[in-house]
């Protein structure tokens, strides 16, 4: 699409979501030299870069893929890993982040464990009772609930 009359946008000028990935994509606006016909491209500063970048173990391995400015990131983090979850906080390139905590095996099974013993159908009717006031409609759907 022309801009003006020497610029055309190539693309989006900015990214909008994770399928514009900004280790593949940039976005540029090309201005058209008519005597030579030249193309000069030229990456929007003010784009967010979207970066889906799976498990990171380290600060390093954030670091060395260079980011750009105004990232917009998506990655897992194992949980314990306090040392990358700090950094992410103060790294200047990081407009905004999706982050995946990583749990240990053991823990899902403490988890799992937890989530048997809970009998959640006694406790929505206990928070129900709690929370609402009790009127005829509420106390047939709630014998419809527990049978």
């Amino acid at each position: 699409m022309f801009v003006g009359k020497n610029i055309i946008n190539v693309g989006n000028l900015s990214g909008q979501n994770f399928s514009e990935d900004a280790l593949t994509y940039s976005h540029n606006v090309c201005i058209l030299d008519t005597e030579t016909d030249n193309l000069r491209f030229i990456e929007n500063p003010c784009a967010f870069n979207f970066y889906k970048l799976g498990l990171i173990n380290s600060v390093n391995q954030l670091v060395d893929l260079s980011l750009k400015d105004n990232a917009v990131i998506s990655l897992t983090v194992d949980q314990n890993n306090i040392e990358l979850k700090n950094f992410m906080e103060s790294f200047k390139n990081i407009v905004s982040k999706r982050v995946l905590y990583k749990v240990s095996s053991a823990q899902v099974d403490v988890d799992t464990e937890r989530f048997k013993e809970v009998d959640y159908l006694k406790e929505f009717v206990e928070f129900v009772k709690d929370n609402m006031e009790i009127t005829d409609i509420v106390n047939e759907e709630l014998s419809k609930v527990v049978g």
